[in-house]
């Protein structure tokens, strides 16, 4: 008998909810960014999320959700380890965004200084981050792996 695909239906429940615990905790982390940046730990509050103002803030950490969520089984599968369900994992697509950005940033302002004929180029990397749905997206990966990390361990 074929061992069926795909996750048994306890495991998908969790996987929902999950998904709607961190996609609410998302859009309240951002709905409370000013709360939190008038606060007195405000100032330590590097990360603080952007605004839900576009379709594009909604729509980002679902995908980057489910890209994630299934992105480590492919991993594994390729590489025949269980590297992707390391904290190395998550941490390293962290990064990688964060790079990944910054070097959009530099060529999208590149483009300007050199256009408007100036020699150096300036920009606030913290500051775009923050006020960019891209930040979504990289906690929603990061949320996507931890919700695929409790689907493998937790054993019901």
């Amino acid at each position: 008998m074929a061992k069926e695909a795909g996750f048994p239906p306890n495991k998908v429940i969790i996987a929902v909810f999950l998904f709607a615990l961190f996609y609410f905790v998302l859009y309240a982390w951002s709905s409370a960014r000013d709360t939190i940046g008038n606060s007195l730990l405000g100032g330590l509050w590097v990360f603080a999320l952007p605004d839900f103002i576009s379709p594009m803030y909604f729509i980002l950490p679902a995908v980057a959700f489910c890209i994630m969520f299934l992105l480590v089984d492919w991993v594994n599968g390729q590489f025949e380890t269980k590297l992707a369900l390391s904290p190395l994992f998550p941490a390293i697509f962290f990064f990688l965004s964060l790079a990944a950005f910054y070097i959009a940033l530099f060529w999208y302002y590149s483009n300007f200084a050199q256009l408007a004929g100036q020699k150096e180029v300036v920009f606030d990397f913290a500051a775009q981050l923050r006020q960019s749905a891209f930040l979504l997206f990289m906690w929603g990966g990061v949320f996507g792996w931890v919700t695929r990390f409790a689907v493998e361990k937790i054993n019901l």
